[in-house]
């Protein structure tokens, strides 16, 4: 009598964490709300499976492989839960970190962010050419920016030593190409050393 009283508390759990899983196509904001409550509906899911075990081991009617199949179900739908609650979360930091110099630089009514993702650069000689290039043909070629715009996509695709170099000059349309020079001094010399250095144990 115990088990079927503790089967629907314990189903309604598992079809809230299902249709939760179902609005992350559907409605953002739904999903979203329903995420809140998520870590409850595992514990109570959990707690009451136990129970029901327990109770179908005691009446001889326990099926293991049913059981480890409603365990599995179920945490298959809470972790692709959390798998699209963590994109969600990359994907709004991501625009965040997007609009960060649309609003302090003015940015243009009429510029539009490439649809390709911006290159990134952390400092490895071998990137260099082929980060500068993609960074040229989608930000520093084109004249819907202006030069401070440029600056600020230039920081977003930056990491660690050339980050560096860089990140401490005021955001200005006379100091972006005094960062250009400063990167491309540096890492096209250290491209053109290693290209050298190549070359020397190549005849060796």
């Amino acid at each position: 009598m115990y088990c079927n009283r503790a089967v629907a508390p314990e189903r309604l759990s598992e079809q809230c964490v299902s249709s939760t899983l179902q609005f992350a196509t559907t409605d953002t904001q739904k999903f979203i709300s329903r995420t809140k409550d998520l870590s409850a509906h595992q514990r109570k899911f959990s707690k009451l499976q136990t129970k029901i075990e327990k109770c179908l081991i005691k009446s001889k009617s326990f099926n293991k492989e049913e059981q480890i199949k409603i365990r599995n179900d179920f945490d298959d739908a809470y972790y692709a839960i959390v798998t699209q609650v963590d994109k969600l979360k990359q994907f709004e930091e991501r625009g965040r970190r997007m609009s960060r110099p649309l609003a302090n630089s003015e940015f243009s009514t009429n510029a539009k962010l490439p649809t390709l993702p911006l290159p990134s650069f952390s400092g490895e000689s071998t990137d260099w050419t082929s980060y500068f290039d993609l960074f040229c043909s989608l930000v520093h070629h084109n004249t819907a920016y202006t030069d401070a715009e440029k600056f600020r996509y230039l920081l977003l695709t930056l990491k660690n030593e050339p980050y560096n170099l860089v990140k401490s000059i005021p955001i200005t349309d006379e100091n972006y190409s005094s960062a250009i020079e400063i990167l491309t001094s540096r890492y096209e010399n250290k491209r053109i050393c290693y290209g050298q250095t190549q070359s020397c144990g190549e005849v060796r």
